[in-house]
């Protein structure tokens, strides 16, 4: 093995805290913003945006880490939110598409001849 000789690193006993002190306030936080909503609007509303968690991973990491966001990672975020924006306000787009896009009625058409 190209390993043999070496010796294993371990980590110190401080590596837990760290994780700890980032990971526990979090969670109680999300969790706590999460148990809110759905206090206060139905599951069918609040569900579809826990699908923003990747969003909101990659735009921390080009915020906090100035990682630098690809084009198509770029792309994804967008498919990401487009999908969410359909899926929630779907049918209103739609009638309201509909209501500009509708032809005037049949009745006006045949009372003017």
């Amino acid at each position: 093995m190209c390993f043999r000789g070496r010796r294993k690193r371990r980590p110190g006993g401080q590596a837990p805290i760290p994780l700890f002190v980032l990971a526990y306030p979090n969670t109680v936080i999300a969790y706590a913003v999460w148990n809110w909503l759905l206090k206060e609007y139905p599951v069918s509303a609040v569900a579809p945006l826990s699908l923003l968690a990747p969003v909101f991973g990659l735009l921390g990491s080009a915020v906090i880490f100035d990682e630098r966001l690809s084009t198509p990672k770029l792309l994804c975020l967008a498919l990401i939110v487009l999908g969410l924006i359909t899926s929630l306000y779907g049918k209103r787009l739609a009638n309201a598409v509909a209501t500009l896009v509708r032809p005037a009625s049949t009745d006006t058409l045949t009372r003017s001849s």
